[in-house]
């Protein structure tokens, strides 16, 4: 009799597990799916982005030494040459735009 109670209890045991299981693996399907989704949706933006990336470096890859030492030159670069100068260095995450 205390055998028969304790293979029931064990059973339940057993049942309640497998359930929770099946809820994880439940849990686990749907975020599979969301980071797949999110995932397809980050693909599309890069290959998007990609064209326009090659092209600067293509760009930046153009610029000769003399383009720089005349840059370096300059006291104070005039307003476009400042501006893009500026937005490099934020990108690069250099923030002192100081001349």
């Amino acid at each position: 009799d205390e055998a028969l109670e304790r293979i029931t209890q064990a059973m339940k045991k057993s049942a309640e597990r497998r359930q929770e299981v099946e809820q994880l693996e439940g849990l686990t399907k749907e975020e599979q799916d969301k980071t797949a989704e999110e995932k397809a949706q980050i693909e599309k933006e890069l290959s998007e982005i990609q064209p326009i990336l090659d092209a600067a470096k293509k760009a930046v890859g153009s610029i000769k030494p003399e383009h720089l030492n005349e840059i370096r030159a300059l006291k104070m670069p005039p307003d476009p040459i400042h501006d893009v100068l500026n937005g490099v260095l934020r990108i690069m995450g250099n923030y002192d735009n100081s001349w």
